[in-house]
């Protein structure tokens, strides 16, 4: 799985290809770095786009689908976000697919 973090132009912040996983996780992992990224580089809030809304809700609500196979794993994902959510100003939204830059480097293996 591969978590990719690109800026509005594209630029590539951080990149991680992980074994095994899914890709709602590997997008969830994405908020995440993004988020440790803005603490390294003393970012006080930041807009993050995800074309997942799967991740939107993770993010947004304390409970993981019943169908998720690494449910521990996504919670400790989630608290980190939280934690992280304590120190950057977070604005999540949903961008249509064709817009997702990240997910366009992913596919095309440029990163």
């Amino acid at each position: 799985m591969t978590a990719l973090v690109t800026d509005a132009d594209g630029v590539v912040l951080a990149a991680r290809v992980l074994p095994g996983g899914s890709n709602n996780i590997a997008e969830l992992l994405a908020v995440q770095y993004a988020l440790e990224w803005c603490v390294l580089h003393e970012v006080p809030s930041v807009e993050i786009r995800t074309d997942s809304r799967n991740t939107l809700a993770w993010v947004k609500s304390k409970r993981v689908g019943k169908n998720c196979n690494d449910r521990a794993y996504v919670l400790r994902i989630k608290q980190r976000i939280a934690t992280l959510r304590h120190v950057i100003g977070l604005t999540l939204t949903w961008i249509p697919r064709e817009e997702n830059k990240a997910g366009h480097k992913i596919e095309a293996g440029v990163f």
